[in-house]
């Protein structure tokens, strides 16, 4: 995909161009292009789509222009959301502007020694341009960026020219730069170049009625005499200086060389990708601000390649700082080494510059200040390696603003001013994959084609000094294979030992920013690991620490900032899988009974919270009498569907993981009660398969517990997800389980039984003997008085009447059901349950209107319960609807609805809905040819 901001906004896809119709759409995608892998906050994003007057539910109708958007895209994944906002994920080629400015780089970096090629590169990014900057759109949020590219692109103009004069140009030059002047009569800079180019066409009158109109132009709109170089050029023309008839390119004297300092450690030679990173410093580089020095921060996780990073771009760089790259490895996490002071780094750089001896100022202040003195007039690159906070780095900071500060650190140094900053993440799967075949460097060792090389390079994480020494192991170790690598990286415990050369260990570099922690995110970090889930969240950490919410938070927070945990949304955080190796390796040698009792916290937790979640789902369902909570949380109750749905979205893992470990450690009961909490869940979301790993778990559990009540239930459970993935056995587990409720005196459930016994019959297609089952269920509901019950009773025998085609009895049971239902337990899944039910029966009576009215009350009741498999089964049939009545395009926006709402696990019942679809879509085009249907 490309997209283009200089000049009107474009985006183009692999088959053309994408339009963008809304305005909104077109402004966030220009705010987010703006910005390039950075995230842009909710509420700045809402600033810059209604000013001053958001509407009241601002953040609603974002979210909704955003799926817009990303559907418009066509890649859901380009846009994505994290704790500090929205960002749009782009590749440095994707983006004009950025090949532009990583065009006028190279062609700096050129200049000195290949000037033609340099203008060469300056014409190519020119080219990009195709008017002013993001044109035609005015939200605040571009307009400094707007104005920073128009301003980029006027200097490249410029200094294309000079090349351009350099290289003995000056006569075609000279139109091209009478209309820039005109367009731009106050840029000094294009009337400097136009008088040089005139003057060296023999044209020296010109060259200083040129000035003189420049002069008196300036005056009179600004107030304000030419600047020095304009006056110094006037001067030069004026006494014929011999020296203006030269260019660099033609060979004019240059500066000799001097004793600069050029400390840049060694570049890599296997440096691999990085390239939208190294476009960020190279922008920072080129975005300077007046009278402050450009600082250039890259902070990221140990091992992630920070110092290598800022060393190449240092070596790319250096051309533009000939004053002097200086570097100085600050020792802010260093095995045996103390962080450098600043005075000690002011020391080291004024002897770099010369300052030696009784000229060494003694206090910080004035070596300071000196530095600064020294620096105001040149243009260096200064490297500032591991540093460990800001108060290393202010003393140092350069007095020039054509100078260069690039830092590395394991924190976000966020008190710097005036900085870009650099978060580097790990590499891509490719990049890393291309990383470790350079380092093993063996054309006769195929490491790519082996069935192996891609979990390798999976199990580094992207980090590349695990990546380094993953191929450092291979190549010392001449009998290893690929598959032996991978074992050894695949073990909990060799993994870690297994990335080690020598004192280089990945281990060793997250040891020092462990040990820097403060004590208490000591005794954090560790016990984060005995989490279960793939995410760690806030709540969770709050009950495994016994800690208050808001200070599980701070620790989070704390642990992110230092780049031991990253942040994955709101409240939401995560190991990197070698940092919680590490963490666990530690974690093991806490004593048991610790491990064990903050086990029990997290469970108790899970407990309790997903209790709630489950009730919020169902909120008719019997509730368990749970004792108080072990570890009292006092964050937001989960009360609503959604609430509890994006709760059990989230906590799934640790959920299902708590299942297996409770039974593991022969906590029976407690096992059963957390698979009792996540049923519901499992089945509105059809989550089958993980639902039969814990059914199963806990109904061996049951069995030990020999309780009537949670046998008959988790015999009830598995029978049911049995049933749904067409496995054998529900028969008979939903026999035991009526067997053990009656044992229980629990008829209720035993009615219950009848009816989910029937279902198996159902999908067998033995509709009858469903109709006997129910019609046992249906008794005893009405011998307990329970009307729901005999409601839902009702619903299923209408439903087996209308397979079986006995439309007459199927209407009958039908509208007993919803009336019924409809009375004690209203929009309920029950509820919606019955009126599809009813609207079935409609349709096979031709009434397709009547249809409609109860599908549509059914799909909005659906809302609120949050069903995905009935949303899909009621759209299909709303679809089935609209054909009947001749609308083919409801009819189609219907069935697309059903088929996108289904989830990628497609059991039965789900495939039932898509057959259904394909055989009305089958119907509805052999209507409108006058064909029959194929079967």
């Amino acid at each position: 995909m490309r997209f283009g901001v200089l000049g009107p906004l474009e985006v183009h896809g692999d088959s053309g161009p994408i339009e963008l119709t809304a305005g909104k759409q077109r402004a966030l995608l220009a705010i987010l292009i703006s910005r390039g892998n950075t995230p842009v906050g909710a509420d700045a994003l809402i600033e810059a789509l209604w000013h001053d007057d958001p509407p009241a539910s601002a953040r609603k109708a974002l979210s909704w222009h955003l799926l817009q958007l990303r559907n418009t895209l066509g890649d859901r994944d380009r846009i994505r959301y994290g704790s500090a906002g929205y960002r749009l994920v782009v590749e440095p080629d994707e983006v004009d502007h950025l090949r532009f400015e990583r065009g006028m780089a190279e062609a700096a970096a050129l200049a000195p020694r290949a000037p033609a090629e340099a203008l060469e590169s300056l014409r190519h990014a020119l080219d990009l341009w195709r008017g002013p900057a993001y044109l035609g759109l005015t939200d605040s949020l571009l307009h400094e960026e707007a104005d920073r590219l128009d301003e980029l692109h006027i200097t490249a103009v410029e200094r294309a020219c000079q090349l351009e004069l350099d290289l003995g140009g000056h006569d075609d030059l000279i139109p091209r730069l009478s209309g820039l002047v005109g367009e731009h009569p106050f840029r000094e800079e294009l009337r400097r170049l136009l008088m040089l180019a005139l003057y060296r066409a023999g044209r020296q009158a010109d060259a200083l009625r040129l000035f003189r109109e420049g002069r008196r132009d300036s005056i009179d709109a600004l107030g304000l005499e030419p600047g020095p170089a304009l006056r110094d050029l006037e001067r030069r023309i004026l006494s014929a200086d011999p020296t203006l008839d030269r260019s660099p390119a033609s060979g004019a004297a240059r500066r000799p060389a001097t004793a600069t300092p050029r400390q840049l450690p060694a570049d890599t030679a296997a440096f691999t990708g990085r390239q939208s990173e190294m476009d960020a410093v190279t922008a920072a580089a080129l975005h300077r601000n007046p009278g402050t020095t450009t600082v250039a921060a890259i902070d990221g996780m140990p091992g992630v390649g920070k110092t290598t990073l800022a060393v190449h771009v240092g070596h790319a760089l250096a051309d533009e700082y000939p004053d002097g790259q200086l570097f100085i490895h600050m020792h802010g996490h260093s095995q045996g080494a103390s962080p450098v002071p600043p005075s000690e780094a002011l020391h080291r750089l004024l002897v770099s510059m010369g300052v030696e001896g009784p000229q060494m100022p003694s206090l910080l202040d004035d070596r300071a200040a000196l530095w600064r003195s020294l620096t105001a007039d040149g243009r260096i690159l200064l490297l500032l390696d591991d540093v460990r906070d800001e108060s290393q780095v202010l003393p140092l900071l350069p007095a020039s603003p054509g100078s260069l500060v690039i830092v590395t650190s394991r924190r976000q140094l966020v008190g710097l001013d005036n900085t870009h900053f650099i978060e580097l993440d790990v590499m891509r799967f490719d990049e890393s994959a291309s990383l470790f075949t350079r380092l093993v460097g063996e054309p006769g060792r195929q490491v790519t084609e082996h069935a192996s090389f891609r979990e390798v390079i999976r199990l580094c994480g992207g980090l590349p000094l695990a990546t380094r020494l993953a191929a450092a192991r291979l190549a010392r170790q001449r009998h290893w294979t690929l598959r032996d690598l991978e074992q050894r990286l695949s073990t909990q415990h060799e993994a870690l030992r297994t990335l080690a050369v020598g004192d280089n260990s990945v281990a060793a570099s997250l040891a020092m920013s462990y040990q820097d922690l403060s004590p208490d995110l000591r005794d954090a970090f560790p016990r984060l690991s005995l989490l279960w889930n793939g995410s760690i969240d806030v709540a969770a950490t709050a009950a495994l620490l016994d800690v208050s919410p808001v200070r599980a938070a701070d620790i989070l927070d704390e642990l992110v900032h230092v780049h031991l945990l990253h942040s994955r949304g709101a409240e939401e955080y995560g190991f990197h899988d070698l940092v919680g190796r590490y963490a666990a390796q530690i974690a093991a040698g806490l004593p048991e009974d610790e491990r064990r009792e903050m086990t029990r916290r997290l469970l108790d937790f899970y407990l309790h919270r997903g209790h709630a979640a489950a009730i919020a789902l169902f909120p008719s369902r019997e509730r368990l009498s749970l004792n108080a909570p072990i570890h009292r949380f006092d964050g937001e109750e989960v009360t609503t569907v959604d609430a509890a749905v994006d709760w059990f979205d989230r906590n799934l893992r640790a959920m299902r993981t708590g299942v297996l470990h409770a039974v593991a450690h022969g906590s029976d009961e407690l096992a059963c009660r957390l698979d009792w909490t996540l049923t519901t869940y499992f089945e509105r979301k059809r989550l089958l398969d993980d639902w039969l790993v814990t059914a199963e778990a806990a109904y061996a559990a049951a069995d030990r517990l020999r309780s009537p009540f949670w046998r008959g239930r988790t015999a009830s459970g598995l029978a049911r997800v049995r049933s749904l993935l067409r496995l054998p056995g529900a028969e008979r587990l939903y026999g035991e389980a009526a067997a053990h409720f009656e044992a229980d005196g629990d008829l209720r459930r035993v009615a219950h039984t009848h009816v989910n016994l029937a279902r198996v019959y159902e999908d067998a297609g033995e509709f009858e003997a469903g109709i006997r089952e129910v019609s046992k269920g249906l008794r005893i509901y009405r011998e307990l008085g329970d009307v729901v019950g005999i409601g839902e009773a009702n619903n299923s025998i209408a439903w087996y009447w209308y397979m079986l085609g006995r439309i007459d009895e199927a209407r009958e049971h039908a509208v007993v059901a919803v009336r019924t239902i409809a009375a004690h337990a209203e929009g309920t899944a029950a509820h919606v349950s019955a009126l599809d039910t009813l609207a079935h029966v409609y349709q096979a009576d031709g009434d397709h209107r009547a249809a409609l009215t109860q599908l549509r009350r059914a799909l909005d009741y659906n809302q609120r319960s949050g069903s995905v498999l009935l949303e899909a089964q009621l759209c299909a049939a709303m679809g089935s609807c609209h054909a009947a009545l001749g609308d083919g395009a409801t009819a189609e926006r219907y069935w697309q609805r059903a088929a996108s709402t289904l989830p990628p696990q497609r059991d039965s019942a789900a495939q039932d809905v898509l057959d259904r679809i394909a055989a009305d879509r089958r119907a509805l085009r052999a209507r409108r040819s006058g064909r029959p249907a194929a079967a």
